[in-house]
């Protein structure tokens, strides 16, 4: 429909079916469209503010976090989040329950490398697909005795938080190495995250 809609041969735009059937049977696309929804959900929510009042100022994919950190990490996307006068960056990692927890573990001690690495104790949001996974998580965390040296915030999150519309606003803090207990990630102020 492109090709005719442009009166231009299918081939000059690249398409090719046996990559269009490869990515629209892919395990990652589930994954990646969860992730870019993710982020098209918090840029419709600052469209519902008051102008100004909030913002998604960056959003990076999953590529370009490869290009950016991929010998220590490789998050799923990298937001920056501003409201209130107030901004914090954040990685996110996008969970639909097919890692184990252990895997997530050493992601975050990933995360930490990167920390020590940069001096920049960048928050980490662990965006997951239900409730019962993120207690899940929680408690894993809450239980890992390694995490008592943890310089960055971990939040975990998932859609019945927000009624399917992720943000920062409602993400819960789980300090890991720390009872995990139901404090809110309201967009930190400077002194919480070290950062303004």
């Amino acid at each position: 429909m492109l090709a005719a809609e442009h009166d231009t041969d299918l081939r000059r735009l690249g398409y090719r079916a046996d990559k269009a059937l490869q990515l629209a049977h892919s395990q990652r696309l589930a994954h990646t469209v969860g992730v870019n929804g993710f982020f098209t959900s918090l840029l419709g929510h600052a469209r519902h503010r008051p102008p100004g009042r909030a913002r998604l100022t960056a959003w990076l994919s999953e590529r370009r976090c490869a290009d950016q950190w991929g010998r220590i990490v490789r998050p799923d996307g990298y937001g920056r989040w501003q409201e209130a006068g107030r901004e914090v960056d954040f990685f996110l990692e996008y969970d639909r329950g097919t890692e184990p927890l252990e895997r997530l573990s050493s992601k975050l001690h990933a995360y930490g490398e990167l920390a020590d690495a940069t001096g920049i104790p960048t928050p980490v949001l662990l965006w997951l697909y239900s409730a019962g996974r993120e207690a899940s998580v929680r408690e894993a965390l809450a239980g890992e005795g390694r995490w008592a040296r943890v310089r960055f915030l971990v939040a975990t999150a998932n859609p019945a938080l927000g009624l399917g519309r992720p943000r920062p606003p409602g993400c819960r803090l789980a300090r890991p190495g720390r009872a995990a207990a139901s404090s809110t990630w309201t967009t930190p102020t400077p002194g919480t995250l070290g950062r303004s």
